[in-house]
């Protein structure tokens, strides 16, 4: 059984099972209206055109709206974490449906980016869409316009339409709530 890891604002025990599509609902839940406007549309946007671009080119690969999120390992959780969700928990999973579809990415795609220049928003995300579907590792650009690789790790995030079981709760992804939840923990 291969370990993965979760990464949610949700708190979970251990057995627990998680339905696919989480996020789908969360981007269905932005409205305007009367009393303004509830939800991040850049995001929405920017998961359309993920959306669009997969329909189009990767039929194969699961809609990012319809699945879970994992990581393959505990540093890119904490890193995952304290750069998209620092208030959330890291959960150790696993897959319910081991035969379930699933696609490999990198979400340094969806990372704010360090380009030296302006792009146009469909622009941009409509080429990373289309790299990250075919599984391209994220890239940026120095001064000068050249490519190249920006991290010093892996930044891989499996999308699965499996169910996922809660095996344990690792803690907090920010450093210091772990701190503050092990000496908790130490005083219950």
């Amino acid at each position: 059984m291969q370990t993965f890891y979760h990464v949610t604002g949700m708190e979970l025990m251990p057995g627990d099972i998680i339905e696919p599509g989480a996020f789908g609902e969360w981007l269905d839940h932005f409205s305007t209206g009367p009393q303004g406007t509830r939800g991040n549309f850049l995001i929405l946007s920017r998961e359309l055109i993920f959306e669009n671009t997969r329909q189009s080119a990767f039929t194969d690969k699961p809609s990012r709206l319809e699945v879970n999120f994992l990581l393959e390992d505990l540093r890119t959780a904490h890193f995952f974490g304290q750069n998209v969700m620092p208030e959330a928990l890291i959960y150790e999973v696993s897959l319910v449906d081991t035969g379930a579809k699933k696609h490999r990415g990198d979400f340094g795609w969806f990372l704010p980016h360090t380009l030296h220049q302006q792009f146009s928003f469909m622009g941009y995300f409509m080429s990373a869409a289309t790299h990250y579907w075919a599984g391209a590792p994220q890239q940026t650009l120095d001064p000068s316009g050249q490519s190249y690789a920006q991290k010093d790790f892996e930044y891989a995030e499996t999308l699965t339409q499996s169910p996922i079981c809660v095996e344990r709760k690792i803690g907090p992804v920010n450093v210091s709530a772990q701190i503050s939840w092990n000496r908790n923990a130490l005083l219950h």
